[in-house]
């Protein structure tokens, strides 16, 4: 049912309307508290002024709030998809969000292009699901070739990140190993989505030997829990701090 709704939103609306439109409601929905908890924990913990980095900004519903609750800070939101993209600009100007950067590349451990998919569900595009493409999946959607960049070679020198998103579909560690210099000199506290599988368990064991902490968010006493890795971890958000 929910994805023949998303379908004639598409279709009635426009794609490029209905993005513009859902990620208002969704930033609307965040920002009165109704979901996303651990989300707005991260925000809450932030600490300075400095750079923080939305990476899988996708349409804006993550860099918005960033930039409301840390009006001092600058938001660099890095989104490869180009409809994503578009939708993020026209957030980030229908807000006027000045203290927002936006970087239409992927991030991931080297430099070069990558091919991501959008997938299609029951004839409506899922956006926020949009991910590298894996041969032979046979997955269902759009295809996208885009830039690719080491997080390491975009700040060779940066001493000011102070914190960083990633939800980048099971990309994340990818990311990380493109980001290792840049973590090692700014120490940034990281929030991250993770699947359950080896990924994440190589995540954990890299940010671990960079000096990292690992957290889950516990929904009853709203605060952070240190993560004891075993096998059926669920999936979710993970909060890295440095030790």
């Amino acid at each position: 049912m929910k994805n023949f709704i998303r379908y004639l939103l598409q279709k009635t609306l426009s794609f490029k309307n209905y993005l513009f439109l859902f990620s208002l409601y969704s930033i609307r929905t965040i920002e009165a508290g109704k979901y996303e908890r651990e989300f707005l924990h991260f925000i809450k913990i932030i600490k300075g002024n400095g750079i923080i980095l939305d990476i899988g900004a996708n349409i804006g519903i993550t860099a918005a709030p960033l930039a409301k609750h840390h009006p001092g800070a600058q938001i660099h939101a890095f989104e490869p998809i180009s409809e994503n993209f578009s939708a993020l600009q026209r957030v980030v100007n229908y807000l006027k969000l000045n203290n927002v950067k936006l970087f239409n590349i992927a991030l991931g451990s080297e430099d070069g292009n990558l091919k991501m998919i959008m997938p299609v569900r029951g004839n409506s595009r899922m956006q926020g699901l949009s991910k590298a493409y894996e041969e032979g999946a046979g997955e269902k959607g759009v295809i996208y070739d885009v830039p690719l960049k080491k997080l390491d070679h975009i700040y060779p020198f940066e001493t000011n990140i102070t914190a960083i998103k990633i939800d980048v579909e099971n990309f994340e560690l990818e990311v990380l190993r493109g980001s290792v210099e840049v973590l090692k000199r700014n120490k940034p506290t990281i929030y991250a989505e993770l699947w359950e599988n080896d990924n994440r368990t190589k995540v954990f064991e890299l940010l671990k030997n960079i000096g990292y902490n690992s957290f889950t968010f516990d929904l009853q006493s709203e605060t952070l829990q240190p993560v004891t890795i075993r096998e059926g971890l669920p999936a979710g958000n993970f909060f890295f701090i440095p030790a």
